[in-house]
């Protein structure tokens, strides 16, 4: 009887620990998704740029449609939201929110004019592009300054190896 109590003891501990960590794997994945919500909306609205660089460097952040399309989406939620948040007039929050649905219109059919395929639609919203072009600048200032540095590296090396071969000609026996 003892040994039966036992190896119920031990059974309900064994489904008592599937069950926390099923929880926590469940958790995990709640909280992947709403981080990726929260990136998708921000970075969504900067410059195609910005986009890709974010993928390349994260590149379990999905594509940048994605964040493009969700990014819209919520910027409809956001702009009508934060007007009103800050004027308290329900007047400005209506016209934020037209604002964001035409904003939203505007930067699909944008990309869709110039015959690009659904799946590759990028275009950032105006605050968008806003704060990207000091981002974008920065980034560019820092590539040119990476690249000039690894131009001078090599330079660097071709002079050492062009010195390191130079036949020798000794004093006075010059031809």
């Amino acid at each position: 009887m003892t040994n039966t109590i036992k190896q119920m003891g031990k059974e309900v501990r064994k489904d008592i620990c599937r069950l926390v960590q099923k929880t926590e794997e469940k958790t995990k994945e709640i909280g992947r998704g709403l981080s990726k919500l929260v990136v998708y909306s921000l970075a969504g609205n900067l410059s195609e740029k910005l986009q890709k660089r974010i993928r390349e460097r994260f590149y379990s952040y999905g594509s940048e449609n994605c964040m493009t399309r969700t990014s819209r989406i919520t910027n409809m939620i956001t702009y009508p939201l934060a007007t009103y948040c800050l004027t308290q007039n329900s007047q400005y929050a209506f016209f934020a929110e037209v604002y964001a649905a035409t904003e939203g219109i505007a930067r699909f059919l944008d990309k869709l004019e110039e015959g690009e395929k659904f799946e590759s639609i990028v275009v950032a919203s105006i605050p968008g592009k806003l704060i990207s072009i000091p981002i974008e600048y920065g980034l560019n200032i820092y590539e040119r300054a990476k690249q000039n540095q690894k131009d001078q590296k090599n330079i660097e090396v071709v002079e050492e190896t062009e010195h390191k071969f130079k036949p020798f000609r000794g004093h006075g026996g010059e031809r």
